[in-house]
């Protein structure tokens, strides 16, 4: 086959390629389908894992903000672990991130040992560098969406009805009282029509509503997406397995103890995944027999997003409508607040000046604060109380010796619950047997990843790869851990 010409001619009349969502200027934001910010990061993520794993994870800025941070959050380090092309960068970041890091670790042990005791390292790590940076491309999407909606003249309304609800709190933190006030009454009108939208299906399909499908174009799906966004990591969590997660009695230590010994996963992930299992399953079994569950119900972004992947119509459908009513009441309760109070008539002129002045008085910095607060998220709780409740029986656990064995012998804790269990403060006995077991652990995952690393010289073909292989998939899990692995 011949060459191609090294200067083809172009085509004069052939249109310039269209620039992606992602370059698109502010004149197509209010045209755009969905959320406007949800689209132009939809994105993100993927480039960002294509330039670490082929370019940026070598840099020593990189390696210094993941050993901050220890390594990604779980859902970024999830999403790499199950990208087979990244397993030498992944092999090369975490071998150094564990050298660092257990170094660290026992210096710290040794300071101690000595009676020179500090605040100890990573008990706040820094954010995820992947969040960080999906959070700054936020930043930068909602940067020109305020510069469309700031003149007066501006209309709204379409930009308000498919704006997501998280989205929204984030904008509202940039934007000047008289904007505020003209778009928020457009906003609640977009969430009281989703809610609408949701009642009207319910009555109209009565019977076939709660075992149908739930497709893109379907009311549910878009109150869904008014209300939490896009679909982003919800493949992470665990479908429902109620067989595992209902138990008539169990006995929690017991339980827990097995789960010291395994060596296969972090203990207190695995009492999490089980929490939330046990907390879904619930809701769902009890939802349909009409008993009162709104106060139970997930509310935050990233829960909303796996309740739907469980297919439960019933369950997503009372989510979805329970997160766009407390929202729906965030925005009425800050619209209040900043509309000012209506005088009698035969007062309006003589106090016309005084009138101006109340409302520039009002608390616009407190009510914006309050927009952009996140709605707490019953789920959330519940799994954070599970994580420091397992946290603590660990502590009452390795008190006794033979507890103490179990934990040594098993995984011990990924390091994401690790330093959980420093702001704990347990005992300085605990703590102290807590970073033996976290360096030991770290000290052989460093083995294996460097002789995984030699294994992969051309000089060295001969030799048969062994478990060491899959040491980079480990290493992801000890620094991000592993609550509800799942493939998809």
């Amino acid at each position: 086959m011949a060459d191609p010409p090294r200067n083809p001619v172009l085509n004069p009349t052939a249109p310039a390629p269209a620039r992606k969502s992602e370059e698109s200027g502010p004149s197509q934001i209010l045209t755009a389908e969905g959320c406007f910010i949800c689209h132009r990061i939809s994105t993100w993520d993927e480039k960002y894992r294509f330039w670490f794993l082929h370019e940026n994870y070598s840099f020593p800025e990189t390696l210094e903000r993941l050993t901050h941070s220890l390594g990604f959050c779980f859902f970024h380090g999830a999403q790499a672990a199950l990208d087979p092309s990244g397993q030498s960068s992944l092999t090369f970041v975490h071998n150094v991130l564990a050298r660092r890091v257990g170094t660290i670790i026992s210096r710290d042990l040794s300071r101690r040992s000595t009676g020179k005791g500090s605040i100890p390292p990573f008990a706040v790590p820094d954010p995820c560098p992947a969040c960080k940076d999906r959070d700054d491309a936020t930043g930068r999407a909602l940067f020109s969406l305020v510069s469309e909606i700031e003149p007066a003249e501006s209309d709204c309304r379409t930009l308000m009805g498919s704006l997501c609800f998280p989205h929204f709190r984030v904008l509202v933190s940039r934007l000047s009282l008289p904007v505020l006030l003209r778009i928020l009454p457009l906003y609640e009108t977009a969430l009281s029509s989703a809610m609408d939208a949701l009642s009207e299906e319910n009555d109209k399909t009565a019977g076939e509503w709660s075992i149908r499908g739930i497709e893109n174009n379907d009311p549910l799906r878009l109150a869904h997406r008014l209300a939490a966004g896009e679909e982003v990591n919800a493949k992470f969590f665990p479908p429902l397995n109620k067989e595992k997660a209902i138990s008539t009695f169990r006995n929690p230590v017991t339980n827990f103890l097995e789960d010291l010994s395994a060596a296969d996963a972090c203990p207190v992930c695995k009492e999490m995944d089980r929490a939330w299992t046990e907390w879904m399953a619930w809701l769902a079994d009890n939802l349909p027999r009409g008993m009162e569950v709104r106060d139970l119900l997930p509310v935050c972004p990233a829960h909303l997003r796996a309740t739907l992947r469980l297919s439960n119509r019933h369950l997503v459908a009372a989510a979805v409508r329970n997160a766009l009513n407390l929202a729906r009441n965030q925005v009425r309760q800050g619209l209040m607040a900043l509309s000012p109070s209506p005088l009698p008539n035969s007062r309006k002129s003589l106090f016309r000046l005084g009138r101006l002045r109340h409302r520039e008085e009002r608390p616009f910095p407190e009510v914006r604060r309050s927009l952009g607060r996140p709605l707490p998220c019953p789920v959330c709780h519940r799994l954070s109380v599970a994580r420091d409740r397992a946290l603590l029986l660990l502590f009452a656990l390795i008190e006794s010796p033979q507890h103490q064995a179990r934990f040594e012998g098993g995984y011990g804790l990924c390091l994401r619950h690790f330093s959980r269990s420093l702001l704990l403060k347990p005992s300085e006995m605990v703590s102290a047997i807590l970073a033996e077991v976290e360096a030991a652990r770290l000290a052989l995952l460093q083995w294996e990843l460097e002789e995984s690393l030699r294994k992969d010289a051309w000089m060295y073909r001969p030799e048969a790869a062994g478990t060491e292989h899959t040491a980079w998939r480990r290493a992801v899990q000890r620094f991000s851990g592993s609550f509800g692995e799942r493939s998809g």
